[in-house]
């Protein structure tokens, strides 16, 4: 007497091959989001990476042009200078100098960041007898780009010289 495992053809009913079919789509379906989630990710990253360069060639510039305005020589340009409109839109135009970032950079940045120098503004300091004395304050604003030109960071200092007033 030798019984068979299966089932004739007539009673099998393929509820097997329906269960292997959704699971195969529930599989599908995660791969799928999974990758999804990993290229928003990526362009995250990627994003994150252009907004710190850019915040990086305007933090050099910004140095660069408060460098430019402790220097004597410098001021009697400045004294001229006409301070910006809206430092928050600056569109980089008319910069008083421009750091060049972009030699040796793999890649470049969209451009060399820039910066501006204000004119010089007063401040009065020791009331009383004598010559009176002042702070030289000058407004720098620089402007960095990333990698591609939308991305954009604007920053802004004010530094103080205790200097004569023919020297600011």
């Amino acid at each position: 007497m030798n019984q068979s495992c299966f089932a004739p053809p007539r009673m099998q009913r393929g509820t097997v091959l329906i269960v292997a079919l959704i699971v195969l789509l529930l599989l599908t379906m995660l791969g799928l989001s999974s990758m999804r989630s990993t290229t928003l990710e990526e362009r995250m990253a990627g994003n994150l990476r252009d907004q710190n360069l850019s915040f990086q060639a305007a933090e050099s510039a910004l140095r660069e042009g408060e460098d430019f305005a402790r220097l004597l020589a410098n001021r009697v340009l400045l004294s001229g200078a006409t301070d910006l409109a809206s430092p928050a839109t600056w569109n980089g135009n008319n910069p008083t100098g421009t750091y060049d970032i972009n030699t040796g950079l793999n890649p470049p940045l969209a451009a060399n960041p820039v910066y501006h120098v204000g004119p010089p503004g007063f401040v009065r300091i020791g009331v009383g007898a004598g010559e009176p004395q002042y702070y030289c304050i000058y407004r720098v604003t620089a402007r960095g780009v990333g990698l591609v030109d939308t991305t954009t960071t604007i920053l802004q200092s004010t530094i103080g010289l205790f200097e004569a007033i023919d020297d600011c």
